[in-house]
């Protein structure tokens, strides 16, 4: 690549506007896509298939994006610039560009109501209701219907595009009239949820819960009366290219708004209020009716059965029931069936599942819901209790939260008076195989699966107690917050240009790009095994907890004390190296904005102090938050990204393929440009480091056996592609090499910004955005770390273990374990005063004593895979304890046979190739200054464990402490 800057993209002067305006589109559009892929992820997710109003609002995308490229066009035709800069063809290419621009513009906004529209429908089935609906539905699309043809023949033809020629008509008036119009179709679609919401069955919290995120339809009204504003300034200026830019960008605003605020519903939190907390109207009536559905007989012992007959009502089959007794029948909420009628100690009863398949079936017509199963989904069960004097049945009526449709079985038993601690898998192992066969599920795989209905608490403590401990801290994180929180610590796009120099020097451009690919499949190999690990054992501990449990009885006391070290040392050097690099950066800035700056070295080291001491607060002032704090990193985390991107690929210098797909650098001076490679493949592969983050977590999230597994994979999906595509424009960008390897600032990201917006505010800006993420890294490092020292501690593996292991009692937070990890991290920054190169040892302890945790448990892993060391889970084998003494048992995420023999293999090579190319030095010929001490210091640790294992852990240490018998 060139060492000279190539020509640079127009600037922003008070004379040129475009840059801004193509900047905050592409913004606004790059919202728009991510915010209508999660509400289609969030729907796929939660109701397993997409509606009408999903592929509405697809389509007003798509007219989004197309509205963003004629907006590009109108930008390089004279946007934002004065009229009389232009030529007559570029002034063509502008009017027909804002021609093209008008009219999807009209369209957009119209599909993203109507989709509003077709969501509504699918709520409700009053008459009433949709009565509403369809006449909104037809006034908006009459609206866009005379907007549309207003703004096709806005000039006369044949030249109907030349907005700029005097043979249109009033162009003020009728943008005007469009807006206010505009105002009031938002208006309406605020005010009609309104109507459908309030008689709904439900609490005034949850109801204004929902009626407030089809509210937020008020954040369009507030783009569109500055949108009206400009517009008409524009239309009575002279100067209308440079005029109506404003306007222009307000416009995007609306587009964008109107189809976030669209999808606003299908926010997980919202959805599930919709999906829980609504019920039909109309609901009441069908419940205060009566129906013949079952018996009600008395008998003198009580006992659960799944094998009563299954009765209908007339309704349904046509058919009598051949009773001669009078039967009464209620339906009642599970609530109130408690109170209602309970059986008492001398009754049977039975509950017989009224239905057939999933799918749409007789019983389901009497159970009526919405659509799109938004208001309610609801399962009929009836509960047969005999008399000798009267029949009587109850119909309960439970949501359907499960995959099979069965309630939960805590629920049940409470609702009767029956006792759950001693009865809860009695109801999910009692139904026949023609019941279950007839709601789709067969006998072996509802056995398989016997804690499905359990709630997720009673799942989590009954895996914990299968790993012989109890549940002591909070489980307060979900899937999605445990995925911002693996998504920050990883920060793969961050790490990729934080540590851009380590493989642009090995390796160039081309090296990083194929090094990035291989890296990203070896570690996504990685996060495979790691997650088959954490679902079949997810515990705090991890990777020693693992080694106990998988390694020969002779030595896996000896190998997971010495894996529990390295993991705690790994961590805890990763701590250190986050809140120091972060502090570098903050001094970086410093440089930046003031030349006349003295670097010291002492001022990182406070700097990185107070980041510590930012993390400490969150960790435990506030940590109770730490789940919705980690939830607003992962927006940073998308946002920042967009807006890095953008202003990246738009505005900086840009290179030539070539030269970024072809060049590769020995900048090390190895003997071949290979070596070099796998050299330069270290700086790649730290953006990946921390897979097992969320594992030392586990015990903080719900159903933990499932959603860890799927946040670790997730991040490294999500992270690689973010990764990916920020490497790449950021190779492109480079511009001038010499000037960003040799930057004052010390990290070459900080020049490439400078050299892209030619402004120190600009590059100040987006480097802040990198250095508030890896503030949230080294937020998520502290509590990862904290948790990895509190686990070995409860399990004796560390010096003061009781002091160290406990937990403050009313947050359950490992406060102790939090001011030990955070007072070492600070003594470990001070190494930075003497020399950065020592400290740098100290950052290389991350690299090798993660891949030697993961490879020791992943080498275990595989050797137990290939011996037959872990069984298939079955019905006998499914609550069987896993303290390391018994056969283990598969979790329910795993990659099944030869595959993951072959990923688990594959995963173990690409670790000892990285082990042995992290020991190597950055440059040749090395000196003391350049050389790699992680061998030494990785050596020197390990050594250290062993020694204090056999003078005092081998004493204490017996591994996983079982704190309760399985």
């Amino acid at each position: 690549m060139s060492s000279t800057s190539p020509p640079s993209q127009p600037l922003v002067t008070p004379d040129n506007y475009a840059p801004v305006v193509n900047v905050i589109t592409w913004f606004l559009l790059a919202v728009n896509v991510l915010w209508v892929f999660a509400r289609l992820v969030t729907r796929l997710i939660l109701s397993r298939s997409l509606g009408r109003d999903d592929a509405v609002i697809v389509v007003a995308t798509t007219f989004a994006v197309a509205l963003a490229v004629t907006v590009t066009f109108q930008t390089a035709n004279g946007l934002g610039q004065h009229i009389f800069d232009q030529t007559p063809p570029q002034l063509t290419a502008f009017e027909k560009s804002t021609y093209a621009g008008d009219l999807l513009f009209v369209l957009s906004l119209m599909l993203s109501k109507v989709s509003i529209l077709v969501f509504l429908k699918s709520l409700t089935p009053v008459e009433a209701h949709v009565r509403y609906i369809y006449g909104l539905g037809a006034l908006i699309v009459v609206w866009s219907v005379i907007s549309l043809l207003a703004a096709a023949f806005q000039c006369s033809l044949p030249k109907v595009w030349a907005t700029l020629s005097p043979q249109c008509f009033n162009q003020r008036a009728f943008w005007t009239y469009f807006g206010i119009s505009n105002i009031a179709t938002e208006l309406l679609l605020i005010i009609l949820p309104i109507f459908i919401i309030a008689p709904i069955n439900a609490s005034i919290s949850r109801k204004l819960l929902i009626i407030s995120c089809f509210s937020a339809r008020i954040v369009v009204i507030a783009c569109i009366v500055p949108e009206v504003i400009y517009r008409r300034q524009a239309y009575i200026s002279e100067d209308f290219t440079f005029a109506v830019w404003p306007a222009v960008i307000c416009s995007q605003w609306v587009t964008s708004m109107s189809i976030v605020t669209a999808s606003v519903p299908y926010l997980q939190p919202f959805f599930k209020s919709l999906q829980s907390g609504m019920i039909r109207t109309d609901d009441t009536r069908r419940r205060d009716g009566t129906t013949i559905l079952g018996n009600y007989r008395s008998k003198k012992s009580a006992n659960w059965s799944g094998g009563g007959s299954k009765t209908l009502s007339n309704k349904f089959l046509g058919s009598g029931t051949g009773q001669q007794k009078q039967t009464k029948t209620k339906t009642l909420e599970l609530g109130s069936w408690a109170q209602a009628s309970r059986p008492d100690g001398n009754g049977k009863t039975t509950i017989d599942v009224v239905g057939g398949q999933m799918g749409k079936s007789q019983w389901e017509t009497e159970s009526q819901t919405s659509q799109s199963h938004i208001i309610r989904q609801t399962t009929t069960w009836v509960v047969d209790h005999e008399d000798e004097d009267q029949t009587s049945t109850q119909t309960l009526l439970l949501p359907r939260p499960h995959l099979w449709g069965l309630p939960s079985a805590r629920d049940l038993f409470d609702s009767l008076g029956l006792d759950h601690e001693h009865n809860i898998f009695s109801l999910l192992t009692s139904y026949t195989s023609p019941t279950m066969s007839k709601m789709g599920i067969s006998h072996e795989e509802h056995q398989l699966d016997t804690m499905e209905g359990m709630t997720a608490e009673e799942r989590d403590r009954i895996n914990l107690a299968r790993l012989g401990k109890k549940q002591v801290l909070k489980r307060n994180f979900g899937f999605m917050s445990m995925l911002s929180f693996s998504c920050t610590i990883l920060g793969t796009w961050e790490g990729i240009i934080v540590l851009f120099a380590t493989g642009f020097t090995n390796g160039g451009p081309a090296g990083m790009i194929y090094g990035f690919i291989v890296a990203w499949v070896g570690t996504s190999s990685i996060f495979v095994t790691i997650a088959e690990l954490v679902s079949l054992a997810p515990t705090a501990g991890g990777q020693y907890h693992w080694v106990f449990m998988l390694a020969p009885r002779s030595s896996k006391k000896f190998l997971s004390y010495t894996t529990g070290w390295l993991t705690v040392l790994a961590w805890q050097a990763i701590v250190a190296s986050g809140a120091l690099i972060t502090g570098l950066m903050i001094q970086g800035l410093i440089v930046l904005n003031n030349p006349d700056y003295v670097y010291a070295q002492w001022h990182g080291t406070l700097l990185a102090w107070a980041v510590l001491i930012v993390t400490v607060f969150i960790n435990t002032v506030v940590g109770s938050l730490l789940p919705k704090i980690e939830g607003a990193f992962l927006i940073l985390h998308v946002f920042g990204f967009v807006s890095i991107l953008i202003v990246l690929a738009y505005m900086a210098p840009h290179g030539s393929p070539s030269d970024v797909f072809g060049t590769f650098i020995n900048g090390g001076g190895w003997p071949t440009q290979g070596v070099s490679f796998m050299v330069g493949l270290l700086g790649v592969s730290f953006a990946f480091v921390g897979a097992d983050a969320a594992v030392h977590m586990s015990e903080e999230i719900q159903n933990a056996a499932l959603n860890v597994p799927r946040s670790i994979m997730s991040s490294i999906t999500l992270n690689g592609a973010l990764g990916f595509a920020m490497l790449i424009v950021t190779l492109f960008a480079v511009g001038d090499i010499e000037a960003v390897l040799m930057t004052p600032t010390g990290f070459p990201f900080i020049e490439i910004f400078f050299q892209a917006t030619k402004s120190i505010p600009g590059a100040t800006a987006m480097s802040c955005i990198v250095i508030t993420l890896a503030i949230c890294g080294t937020v998520g490092f502290v509590a990862t770390s904290s948790r990895m020292i509190w686990s070995f501690a409860r399990d004796r593996g560390l010096p003061f273990s009781p002091f160290i292991g406990k937990l403050e009692p009313r947050s359950k937070i490992p406060f102790y374990a939090i001011a030990i990890t955070t007072v070492i991290a600070a003594l470990l920054a001070l190494i930075n005063i003497g020399s950065y190169t020592a400290f740098n040892d100290v950052l290389s302890l991350s690299i090798t004593g993660f891949y030697s945790t993961y490879f020791a448990a992943s080498a275990l892993l595989l050797w137990r895979r290939c011996t037959g060391g872990i069984e298939e889970p079955n019905p006998n084998n499914f609550n069987a304890p896993l303290t390391g003494k018994d056969q283990l048992v598969w979790g329910p995420w795993r990659l099944p046979g030869v595959w993951g023999i072959m990923n688990n293999a594959f995963a173990c090579g690409y670790m000892l190739v990285i082990l042995v190319f992290s020991l190597f030095p950055p440059t040749t010929p090395t000196t003391l200054a350049t050389m790699n001490y992680a061998s030494l210091v990785t050596g020197a640790l390990a050594l250290f464990s062993v020694f204090y294992y056999y003078v005092w852990g081998r004493k204490i240490y017996k591994g996983p402490v079982i704190e309760i018998e399985p």
